[in-house]
């Protein structure tokens, strides 16, 4: 069995911290869980092994049979330290590749499609006009990125954000935290693409 810590689930996909060699993994179950999983909780994958063939686009893609929550405290001060020493350098693009989408035929799996992104104190959240969907946007290199929230913060924050909001007061009325940091992927190919997606938003770290 492998020990990992839960950092957030999109769809069928778990992601997660690989403690021992520090790394993000996600993870698909050969059967989907329904459970409750807490932020940082740890998980342990039964059968645990790489994506074959690779994914261009998610190299750091594993299957499991399936997996167990540990129970006990949350040790999220060591989740945090483990965390401290991830996050993307801020010299490249968000995901290392540039724009809100990749052409999928394009991706050749030799940089990362799990990010973890560092936030300053200028954020948002606003709702996309053409999609309509939540996003959260952050300064990078120069420029103002927003990215799509994953499905949970979606439904969370649907009838929530109608304007856009970056008063630290109200994005923390929302959220009911700070923002310290974002776990920033890339969704699997829809229609020859993939979308870079907010995961989780995390607290200060």
């Amino acid at each position: 069995m492998s020990r990992l810590y839960y950092l957030g689930k999109v769809e069928n996909e778990i992601f997660a911290l690989d403690p021992n060699e520090k790394r993000f993994v996600r993870l698909v179950l050969k059967d989907d869980q329904d459970e409750e999983i807490g932020l940082f909780s740890g998980i342990e994958a039964i059968e645990m092994a790489s994506s074959e063939p690779p994914d261009p686009a998610r190299p750091e893609l594993s299957e499991a049979l399936a997996i167990n929550q540990e129970g006990g405290k949350i040790r999220a001060r060591r989740v945090k330290k483990i965390l401290g020493d991830l996050f993307a350098p801020d010299n490249f693009p968000p995901l290392w590749l540039p724009g809100p989408s990749v052409k999928y035929a394009s991706m050749t799996g030799d940089s990362p499609s799990v990010a973890l992104i560092r936030l300053g104190k200028e954020q948002a959240l606003l709702r996309d006009p053409r999609s309509n969907e939540v996003q959260f946007g952050f300064p990078w290199k120069g420029g103002f990125h927003a990215f799509p929230l994953s499905p949970k913060y979606q439904e969370l924050l649907a009838q929530e954000v109608r304007d856009t909001v970056t008063s630290k007061k109200g994005i923390k009325g929302l959220l009911d935290m700070v923002p310290g940091a974002l776990v920033l992927a890339f969704s699997p190919p829809r229609d020859g693409y993939c979308k870079k997606i907010v995961v989780s938003i995390l607290p200060k770290l």
